[in-house]
């Protein structure tokens, strides 16, 4: 008994130092970041326009423009750092935000496989190859919207999971309708198989798809037509909405053109954060900071 005893009492100190090291980690990467403001032209641009005109009207102006009938409900999202003319306020949409996306990131990996110390060697990686640079991180460049975006998608893979589990079709239009929401990002489009690859693996963390997909086939379609329908109504608009805007042009050009780009935002990145893991946290230069 008193063997047992001494276990778990180990077991719980371990856990304590795991999590402890991880609450620091967390605040290496973000203190630096914290009350950095504007770092793009578009948050710049977000937060001395703000309140100059209607956001409905900022809104739909911004739809047509750009020709993404998403920014109905994605624009209003970037205002969100700029309700409240405080920097404070924007330093706590930033931290807000990225512990929501923290906490979806580890419910769905809690989802599928079960396993608290994934969990945290998940959450761990993400803290540690979270590009702690000046401009585009988790924190300064639009630092509400796309964190939402992510967290809507990682929350939506964790109740289809739940659906699959229950058998519940409400649960699945629900992680439907969050999916969709993500959706304000285009990206997210391509990310659609991960439902299927979700769907595929049992609880005990197995990949089993030929049983598993029979199961949860209408689960599967729910999300199917989310993204569906979320692509008809982006065609639609942009018929009636054409835009010259160039960051959301479709690309008509040859297949290794395609590859090349997949490679260079895709593969390279993670190469290129590990072998910088040396510089990422040096101190900034004061100019910086300022």
């Amino acid at each position: 008994m008193q063997n047992l005893q001494a276990g778990y009492s180990q077991k719980s100190v371990n856990s304590t130092a795991y999590y402890f090291a991880l609450l620091l980690l967390a605040v290496a990467t973000f203190h630096p970041i914290i009350y950095v403001g504007q770092t793009t032209f578009d948050d710049l641009n977000t937060a001395v326009n703000y309140g100059s005109n209607s956001i409905a009207n900022i809104t739909l102006t911004a739809a047509k423009n750009q020709g993404r009938f998403s920014f109905l409900w994605g624009y209003p999202l970037l205002q969100v750092p700029y309700l409240i003319d405080s920097i404070y306020w924007h330093a706590a949409t930033k931290i807000f935000s990225v512990l929501m996306l923290l906490t979806a990131l580890g419910t769905v990996v809690y989802q599928a496989f079960r396993s608290p110390w994934l969990v945290v060697a998940v959450t761990t990686l993400f803290l540690s190859l979270q590009q702690n640079g000046w401009e585009h991180n988790a924190m300064t460049a639009y630092p509400f919207a796309f964190n939402a975006y992510a967290s809507c998608f990682l929350f939506s893979l964790a109740v289809f999971r739940r659906s699959i589990e229950t058998n519940s079709t409400t649960t699945a239009m629900l992680a439907g309708l969050l999916y969709f929401v993500s959706l304000g990002i285009e990206l997210f489009v391509l990310f659609f198989p991960l439902f299927i690859l979700l769907a595929s693996i049992v609880p005990s963390g197995r990949f089993e798809p030929r049983y598993n997909l029979r199961k949860s086939s209408l689960q599967i379609f729910v999300q199917l037509a989310s993204v569906t329908t979320y692509l008809v109504c982006y065609v639609l608009w942009r018929h009636f909405f054409p835009s010259g805007y160039d960051g959301n042009q479709i690309y008509h050009g040859s297949l290794q053109s395609i590859v090349n780009v997949i490679w260079t935002y895709r593969v390279i990145p993670p190469i290129s954060t590990v072998r910088r893991s040396r510089t990422v946290m040096q101190p900034w230069p004061d100019a910086a900071l300022g």
